[in-house]
């Protein structure tokens, strides 16, 4: 039995390679203007109440047009995820040129609302992309990646945003500000430009259902980098030709109970991921940290190591989540971020307050800790696993978008109560997020390690998933 060529092996690189590309974007486009705010308001003039307030509107944009991205992913995913790559990226391009050669508010918005389209539609195709052309073995591990591209996009928003601090720089302060506003837009024509000129652009489970069964044999042997790929093969075909098989809207899938039972876990997961805070913690560092009594050079500190500390905790979930399992990663993970974030509201009311500052940066270390080897990266992994082929698309969409629409409230929230006193606040709240979401894991998340979707374990029962659920179960078994 031959293997796949160095060739076919780079095919799947390639692939991969594209999806972390808008990973890396959705990154960058959340940390990156939380560095540039007060080298805007110095461009633009803005400044006190007028410099807040259209600040947090730039901020806010990002969120509204990725929470109508998310929304368009299962749209565009009829059209195969060549069509995703090319729109994501399109609208990243056209984003961040826009702000880079902004002339005021309106401009800026709306370079920033097309940023968010193309984040909104990197949170779908992005693990879509990776987990369909993965190999089951390590499809856990490779899904981990998107996250980690997303931790090293924010950090290298916060590292390029750093030369803001110093006293004097070799770039004028105006030119290097719109430099990074227009990098995304380097990026995705870098990235555009493979897209367009390596023909080979779609997944698998894409090149079946339109009928291109040779070229979805011949990939699958890259994939699998083995020539009998039989069993994977019928596993494609199975979900392909079953009963269900067409794609589903939300509600009508809302209306079957296995249906339901999933989107209902992963829409809580979407959500609770938001409610901890993280892009609180991201967005508006610099205002929690200040609240927390941490300034000047400090401030700078606390936001590279949070920054560092979400990159490198990343990586260990690389290894371990096809190891220890989706739901015991996910609960240690979430019950870490818990007691984390309940350090900050114990230290007020102990006789150590005046530690506060240095309690709030262990706190938020530890939550981003946590975070990072749980509900950061398993949440993608696990939307591209629970929900059966027919209802992935409206399903990831809807509950990406309400993770979206989630860290929009969050944000303006925690912009509303930055002031001191309202510390307490913030954190309980986040920790009592935390907690619930901690308590849901572990009644109602099924393990799905090992499993492809079309083997999800919220269908166990389904009468007529059962014949589909035999077939798919076929390339899983050796793995479990």
């Amino acid at each position: 039995m031959g293997v796949s060529s160095n060739k076919d092996e780079n095919v799947v690189n390639v692939y991969i390679g594209i999806a972390l590309a808008g990973s890396l974007l959705f990154g960058y486009g959340l940390s990156s203007m939380n560095t540039m705010k007060e080298a805007i308001g110095v461009e633009f003039g803005w400044s006190g109440s007028e410099l807040t307030a259209n600040f947090s509107y730039l901020s806010t944009a990002v969120y509204i047009g990725a929470a109508a991205g998310s929304l368009s992913g299962s749209f565009l995913s009829k059209y195969g995820r060549r069509v995703m790559n090319l729109c994501l990226h399109g609208l990243f391009v056209l984003g961040g040129l826009v702000c880079a050669f902004s002339n005021g508010f309106a401009m800026l918005l709306i370079g920033r609302l097309l940023a968010g389209l193309g984040v909104g539609l990197t949170t779908v195709a992005s693990p879509m992309i990776i987990s369909e052309i993965s190999p089951l073995e390590i499809r856990g591990a490779n899904g981990v990646r998107h996250q980690l591209f997303i931790t090293v996009g924010i950090l290298l928003g916060m590292a390029l945003g750093a030369p803001f601090n110093f006293e004097s720089f070799f770039i004028p302060t105006n030119i290097y500000m719109r430099l990074m506003l227009g990098l995304p837009a380097a990026v995705s024509l870098l990235t555009l430009s493979v897209i367009l000129f390596w023909k080979k652009s779609d997944t698998p489970n894409y090149l079946v259902s339109v009928g291109k069964k040779a070229e979805a044999q011949k990939l699958l042997r890259a994939i699998y980098k083995k020539q009998d790929i039989e069993t994977e093969y019928r596993s494609l075909l199975a979900v392909e030709s079953s009963p269900g098989s067409k794609s589903m809207g939300i509600f009508s899938a809302l209306k079957d109970k296995w249906y339901r039972s999933a989107i209902i876990v992963g829409v809580v997961l979407s959500i609770g991921q938001q409610a901890s805070g993280i892009n609180a913690f991201v967005s508006l560092s610099n205002s929690i940290f200040q609240s927390a009594g941490i300034t000047g050079s400090n401030l700078s500190l606390a936001n590279v190591v949070m920054g560092v500390v979400n990159c490198l905790m990343t990586f260990p979930a690389i290894w371990i989540v096809d190891s220890f399992g989706r739901k015991s990663l996910y609960v240690m993970g979430v019950g870490g971020m818990t007691v984390s974030l309940s350090l900050v509201p114990l230290a007020i009311i102990s006789p150590w307050a005046s530690c506060l500052p240095t309690v709030s940066v262990i706190s938020v270390v530890g939550f981003i800790v946590f975070f990072a080897v749980s509900a950061g990266p398993v949440l993608w992994v696990v939307l591209n696993e629970i929900f059966p082929p027919e209802i992935s698309g409206a399903a990831c969409g809807v509950c990406a978008a309400l993770n979206w629409v989630t860290g929009i409230c969050v944000v303006q929230l925690v912009a509303l109560f930055e002031d001191a006193k309202y510390t307490n606040t913030i954190f309980t709240s986040f920790a009592g997020a935390s907690a619930i979401v901690f308590v849901f894991l572990i009644f109602f998340f099924k393990e799905s390690k090992g499993r492809s979707n079309a083997d999800s374990p919220y269908l166990e029962g389904r009468p007529c998933a059962d014949s589909l659920a035999l077939n798919a179960k076929g390339s899983v078994d050796r793995y479990v």
